[in-house]
This record gives structure tokens, sequence and C-alpha cells, in this order.
């Protein structure tokens, strides 16, 4: 039973936040027979700004708007490829689309993990109550464990940040 795989989703954004998430599961939780998924949500986040704004847009603008998006998503991708190549890690990729909380979370069980990892941002208290917190989302409603990472920064703030 001990090399039983266990499927498990990383979630990742590209912050420093989800990489820390990534650091602490290779170095805590992960087993060589593990199969890894990170997961990245990729929204186009410019595109919901200009969605709240009330004049239509120029087809023009709109398109540089997606490029600049698929470029910023582009780079994210990129950089979750080249942790995983500075861990060693094999892993599947996913990219998906949507409310960050629910697609996540669909996904986390449509390739039936077993364990959820996840960055949290540390969001204030207010911040969290009004905007909703993506890892507190999966925490609440996932049925299997989810590991929240938060750094050690967040809890000391007189310590300084160290990058990894």
């Amino acid at each position: 039973m001990a090399d039983k795989k266990t499927t498990v989703a990383v979630c990742m954004d590209g912050s420093k936040h989800s990489d820390y998430a990534l650091e602490y599961y290779m170095e805590k939780i992960h087993r060589p027979e593990n199969e890894v998924h990170i997961i990245h949500c990729g929204n186009y986040k410019a595109m919901e700004s200009l969605s709240m704004s009330m004049a239509p847009a120029e087809p023009g603008l709109l398109q540089s708007v997606i490029d600049e998006e698929e470029k910023r998503i582009h780079e994210t991708m990129e950089h979750i490829k080249q942790k995983l190549h500075d861990w060693h890690l094999n892993a599947v990729i996913s990219r998906i689309h949507g409310d960050p909380a629910h697609v996540l979370l669909h996904k986390c069980n449509d390739i039936g993990a077993k364990m959820i990892v996840i960055g949290s941002r540390g969001q204030g208290k207010i911040r969290r109550t009004f905007l909703g917190s993506v890892s507190d989302y999966i925490v609440h409603h996932a049925h299997v464990p989810v590991v929240v990472c938060k750094h050690e920064s967040h809890f000391h703030p007189h310590h300084g940040h160290t990058n990894h």
C-alpha cells in the first residue's frame, strides 16, 4: 500500500504565494509516486475591468487587451514550467478559465485529486469578507484534505521576506 499513487492538485497562479505552495508541497509532502497536477486559472483580468465600464470598447482596443492578457497568461505558464523544471517535477499542467474558486475545485474533482495544495495571499479580514478568498472557498467546499500554504512572513511582518 506504500507505493499507491496519490493524485495531488497544486493550484498555481504564478504569484510568490503559489510558488511557496509548490515549494512547501515539494519539501514537506511530495512522494515520488504521487501524480501531481498543476492547475492554473488563466483569466483575462483586464477584460473584467473593461466590461465594468459602461462604454462599448473599440474592437482594436479589445483585441490589444486580449493579446496582452494572453501574453501575461503565457508568461505565467512559462514561470510555472520553470518552477517544475527547477524541482525536477514531472507534472500535468492544466490551464482553466472561469471563476477561480469554482473552476479550480471542479478541476480537482475531475482529476480525482486526493489532496489540494494552494497558496494564500494573506488578505485582510475585510477584503476577504467582501471579495471572498479562493483558498477559503476550496477549504469549505472540497471533500479532500486541503493544504493552505501561508508564508511565515505573513505572521512575522518584522522579518524580511526570503525568496526561494
